[in-house]
Protein backbone atom coordinates (compact mmCIF):
# COMPACT_ATOMS: atom_id res chain seq x y z
CA UNK A 1 0.00 0.00 0.00
CA UNK A 2 1.02 3.62 0.59
CA UNK A 3 3.75 2.81 3.11
CA UNK A 4 5.11 0.18 0.74
CA UNK A 5 5.74 2.97 -1.78
CA UNK A 6 7.46 5.14 0.84
CA UNK A 7 9.64 2.20 1.97
CA UNK A 8 10.54 1.60 -1.67
CA UNK A 9 11.53 5.25 -2.08
CA UNK A 10 13.82 5.02 0.96
CA UNK A 11 15.50 1.94 -0.53
CA UNK A 12 16.12 3.93 -3.71
CA UNK A 13 17.61 6.79 -1.70
CA UNK A 14 19.96 4.40 0.12
CA UNK A 15 21.09 2.95 -3.20
CA UNK A 16 19.66 -0.50 -2.49
CA UNK A 17 17.43 -0.33 -5.59
CA UNK A 18 18.25 1.20 -8.96
CA UNK A 19 15.54 3.36 -10.51
CA UNK A 20 15.37 5.44 -13.64
CA UNK A 21 15.50 9.17 -12.88
CA UNK A 22 12.04 10.72 -13.28
CA UNK A 23 11.60 13.04 -16.23
CA UNK A 24 11.38 16.73 -15.49
CA UNK A 25 7.73 17.46 -14.96
CA UNK A 26 6.59 20.24 -17.27
CA UNK A 27 4.04 20.78 -19.98
CA UNK A 28 6.30 19.50 -22.76
CA UNK A 29 7.13 16.22 -21.04
CA UNK A 30 3.45 15.38 -20.65
CA UNK A 31 3.31 14.77 -24.39
CA UNK A 32 5.56 11.71 -24.12
CA UNK A 33 4.37 8.20 -23.49
CA UNK A 34 7.70 6.84 -22.23
CA UNK A 35 6.74 7.85 -18.71
CA UNK A 36 3.06 8.66 -18.19
CA UNK A 37 2.57 11.77 -16.06
CA UNK A 38 -0.64 12.85 -14.31
CA UNK A 39 -2.64 15.72 -15.69
CA UNK A 40 -1.61 19.16 -14.53
CA UNK A 41 -2.86 21.23 -11.66
CA UNK A 42 -1.75 24.85 -11.26
CA UNK A 43 -2.30 27.79 -8.97
CA UNK A 44 -5.02 29.97 -10.47
CA UNK A 45 -3.54 33.30 -11.54
CA UNK A 46 -6.73 34.92 -12.78
CA UNK A 47 -5.92 34.27 -16.43
CA UNK A 48 -7.35 31.27 -18.27
CA UNK A 49 -4.81 29.47 -20.43
CA UNK A 50 -7.50 27.77 -22.47
CA UNK A 51 -11.20 27.07 -22.51
CA UNK A 52 -10.64 23.42 -21.51
CA UNK A 53 -9.06 24.25 -18.15
CA UNK A 54 -11.31 23.90 -15.14
CA UNK A 55 -11.29 26.22 -12.14
CA UNK A 56 -11.36 24.32 -8.84
CA UNK A 57 -10.53 24.86 -5.19
CA UNK A 58 -7.87 22.83 -3.41
CA UNK A 59 -5.77 22.77 -0.25
CA UNK A 60 -2.21 23.54 -1.35
CA UNK A 61 1.10 23.47 0.52
CA UNK A 62 3.80 25.59 -1.12
CA UNK A 63 6.62 25.36 1.44
CA UNK A 64 7.87 22.86 4.03
CA UNK A 65 5.68 22.80 7.13
CA UNK A 66 3.27 25.40 5.75
CA UNK A 67 -0.38 25.23 6.77
CA UNK A 68 -2.83 24.04 4.14
CA UNK A 69 -4.32 26.97 2.20
CA UNK A 70 -7.60 26.74 0.28
CA UNK A 71 -6.94 28.47 -3.04
CA UNK A 72 -8.34 28.67 -6.57
CA UNK A 73 -6.49 26.43 -9.01
CA UNK A 74 -6.61 25.33 -12.65
CA UNK A 75 -7.08 21.68 -13.56
CA UNK A 76 -6.35 20.11 -16.94
CA UNK A 77 -9.09 17.96 -18.50
CA UNK A 78 -8.60 14.18 -18.35
CA UNK A 79 -6.16 12.73 -20.86
CA UNK A 80 -6.20 9.21 -22.31
CA UNK A 81 -6.90 6.69 -19.57
CA UNK A 82 -7.96 9.33 -17.05
CA UNK A 83 -11.26 10.52 -15.57
CA UNK A 84 -12.47 13.73 -13.95
CA UNK A 85 -14.03 13.12 -10.53
CA UNK A 86 -16.04 15.44 -8.31
CA UNK A 87 -14.58 14.65 -4.89
CA UNK A 88 -17.14 13.64 -2.26
CA UNK A 89 -14.77 13.15 0.66
CA UNK A 90 -11.14 12.45 1.50
CA UNK A 91 -9.59 10.89 4.56
CA UNK A 92 -6.78 12.72 6.36
CA UNK A 93 -3.78 10.41 6.65
CA UNK A 94 -0.66 10.80 8.77
CA UNK A 95 1.25 10.44 5.49
CA UNK A 96 -0.19 13.78 4.31
CA UNK A 97 1.38 15.47 7.32
CA UNK A 98 4.64 13.55 6.86
CA UNK A 99 4.89 14.83 3.29
CA UNK A 100 3.81 18.36 4.27
CA UNK A 101 6.78 18.47 6.64
CA UNK A 102 9.06 16.92 3.99
CA UNK A 103 9.85 13.77 5.98
CA UNK A 104 8.98 12.03 2.70
CA UNK A 105 10.57 13.31 -0.56
CA UNK A 106 7.58 15.03 -2.17
CA UNK A 107 8.04 18.01 -4.53
CA UNK A 108 6.41 21.25 -3.42
CA UNK A 109 4.09 22.98 -4.04
CA UNK A 110 1.67 20.07 -3.74
CA UNK A 111 -1.98 19.22 -3.27
CA UNK A 112 -2.12 16.33 -0.81
CA UNK A 113 -4.95 13.93 -0.04
CA UNK A 114 -4.73 10.26 -1.05
CA UNK A 115 -7.86 8.69 0.46
CA UNK A 116 -10.29 10.29 -1.96
CA UNK A 117 -13.64 9.18 -3.34
CA UNK A 118 -16.25 10.75 -5.56
CA UNK A 119 -18.41 10.61 -8.66
CA UNK A 120 -17.01 10.58 -12.19
CA UNK A 121 -18.06 13.58 -14.28
CA UNK A 122 -16.00 13.07 -17.46
CA UNK A 123 -13.85 10.32 -18.99
CA UNK A 124 -10.80 10.68 -21.21
CA UNK A 125 -10.05 8.97 -24.49
CA UNK A 126 -9.93 5.18 -24.38
CA UNK A 127 -11.63 4.75 -20.99
CA UNK A 128 -14.04 1.82 -21.24
CA UNK A 129 -14.45 0.48 -17.71
CA UNK A 130 -15.90 3.65 -16.20
CA UNK A 131 -18.50 6.24 -17.21
CA UNK A 132 -19.93 9.51 -15.88
CA UNK A 133 -22.02 8.92 -12.78
CA UNK A 134 -19.92 6.00 -11.50
CA UNK A 135 -19.00 6.09 -7.80
CA UNK A 136 -15.30 5.42 -7.18
CA UNK A 137 -12.59 5.43 -4.56
CA UNK A 138 -8.95 6.35 -5.24
CA UNK A 139 -5.69 4.57 -4.52
CA UNK A 140 -2.05 5.01 -5.61
CA UNK A 141 -0.86 5.03 -9.21
CA UNK A 142 1.15 2.43 -11.13
CA UNK A 143 1.89 1.82 -14.80
CA UNK A 144 0.59 -1.76 -14.97
CA UNK A 145 3.24 -2.83 -17.51
CA UNK A 146 6.67 -3.00 -15.82
CA UNK A 147 8.05 -6.17 -14.20
CA UNK A 148 7.00 -5.12 -10.69
CA UNK A 149 3.42 -4.44 -11.80
CA UNK A 150 3.22 -7.67 -13.79
CA UNK A 151 4.37 -9.71 -10.80
CA UNK A 152 1.85 -8.28 -8.35
CA UNK A 153 4.07 -5.60 -6.78
CA UNK A 154 2.60 -2.33 -8.11
CA UNK A 155 4.08 -0.44 -5.14
CA UNK A 156 7.49 -1.07 -6.78
CA UNK A 157 6.42 0.27 -10.20
CA UNK A 158 9.40 1.71 -12.07
CA UNK A 159 7.43 4.92 -12.68
CA UNK A 160 5.99 5.19 -9.17
CA UNK A 161 7.70 8.53 -8.46
CA UNK A 162 6.43 10.36 -11.54
CA UNK A 163 2.95 8.82 -11.30
CA UNK A 164 2.44 9.44 -7.59
CA UNK A 165 4.30 12.71 -7.05
CA UNK A 166 4.20 14.27 -10.53
CA UNK A 167 2.24 17.11 -12.08
CA UNK A 168 2.79 20.17 -14.21
CA UNK A 169 3.31 23.04 -11.79
CA UNK A 170 1.90 21.51 -8.59
CA UNK A 171 2.60 17.89 -7.66
CA UNK A 172 -0.42 15.60 -7.51
CA UNK A 173 -0.05 13.48 -4.37
CA UNK A 174 -0.33 9.77 -5.19
CA UNK A 175 -1.82 10.69 -8.54
CA UNK A 176 -5.07 11.99 -7.03
CA UNK A 177 -4.54 15.21 -5.01
CA UNK A 178 -7.89 14.64 -3.34
CA UNK A 179 -7.84 17.64 -0.99
CA UNK A 180 -9.76 19.41 -3.74
CA UNK A 181 -13.24 19.89 -5.15
CA UNK A 182 -12.29 17.92 -8.27
CA UNK A 183 -9.50 15.57 -9.28
CA UNK A 184 -8.22 13.99 -12.48
CA UNK A 185 -7.29 10.37 -11.78
CA UNK A 186 -5.94 7.55 -13.94
CA UNK A 187 -8.12 4.44 -14.16
CA UNK A 188 -5.36 2.38 -12.49
CA UNK A 189 -5.99 4.39 -9.32
CA UNK A 190 -9.74 3.77 -9.25
CA UNK A 191 -11.79 1.37 -7.11
CA UNK A 192 -15.47 0.91 -8.12
CA UNK A 193 -17.74 1.69 -5.16
CA UNK A 194 -20.84 -0.48 -4.54
CA UNK A 195 -24.11 1.43 -4.59
CA UNK A 196 -25.14 0.14 -1.14
CA UNK A 197 -22.05 1.51 0.65
CA UNK A 198 -21.91 5.19 1.75
CA UNK A 199 -19.39 6.73 -0.63
CA UNK A 200 -17.48 8.66 2.05
CA UNK A 201 -16.61 5.34 3.74
CA UNK A 202 -14.80 4.14 0.61
CA UNK A 203 -11.99 6.72 0.94
CA UNK A 204 -9.90 4.94 3.64
CA UNK A 205 -9.59 1.90 1.35
CA UNK A 206 -7.03 3.96 -0.57
CA UNK A 207 -4.53 3.96 2.30
CA UNK A 208 -5.47 3.15 5.89
CA UNK A 209 -7.51 -0.02 5.32
CA UNK A 210 -5.17 -1.58 2.76
CA UNK A 211 -2.14 -0.67 4.89
CA UNK A 212 -3.53 -2.23 8.09
CA UNK A 213 -5.08 -5.31 6.51
CA UNK A 214 -2.15 -5.75 4.11
CA UNK A 215 0.38 -5.69 6.96
CA UNK A 216 -1.42 -8.64 8.55
CA UNK A 217 -2.44 -10.75 5.56
CA UNK A 218 0.46 -10.04 3.19
CA UNK A 219 3.39 -9.56 5.58
CA UNK A 220 2.86 -11.08 9.03
CA UNK A 221 0.78 -14.12 7.88
CA UNK A 222 -0.32 -14.98 11.46
CA UNK A 223 -1.48 -18.52 12.23
CA UNK A 224 -5.03 -19.02 13.58
CA UNK A 225 -3.74 -19.32 17.18
CA UNK A 226 -1.18 -16.49 16.93
CA UNK A 227 -1.32 -13.50 19.28
CA UNK A 228 -0.56 -9.98 18.01
CA UNK A 229 -0.78 -6.51 19.53
CA UNK A 230 -2.31 -3.63 17.56
CA UNK A 231 -1.64 -0.17 18.96
CA UNK A 232 -3.86 2.66 17.79
CA UNK A 233 -7.45 2.59 16.64
CA UNK A 234 -7.38 4.67 13.48
CA UNK A 235 -8.18 3.16 10.06
CA UNK A 236 -4.84 1.28 10.03
CA UNK A 237 -5.23 -0.21 13.51
CA UNK A 238 -8.92 -1.06 13.11
CA UNK A 239 -8.19 -2.80 9.82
Amino acid sequence: GIWGIIAYRKQVQRGEIQEEKPYQINSSSCGTRKSRLPSGIRLFRGLWKGASLMRIQAAVVEEKGQDFRIVDMELDPPKAGEVLVKVTACGVSHTDDVARNQLAPVPLPAVFGHEGCGVIEQVGFGVTGFQPGDRVGFSYGYCGHCEACRTGKPYGCKDNYSLNFGGLAVSSFFGQAAFATHSVVHVNNLIPAPDDVPLELIGPLGCGIQTGAGAIFNYLHPEPDAAIIVTGCGPVGLS
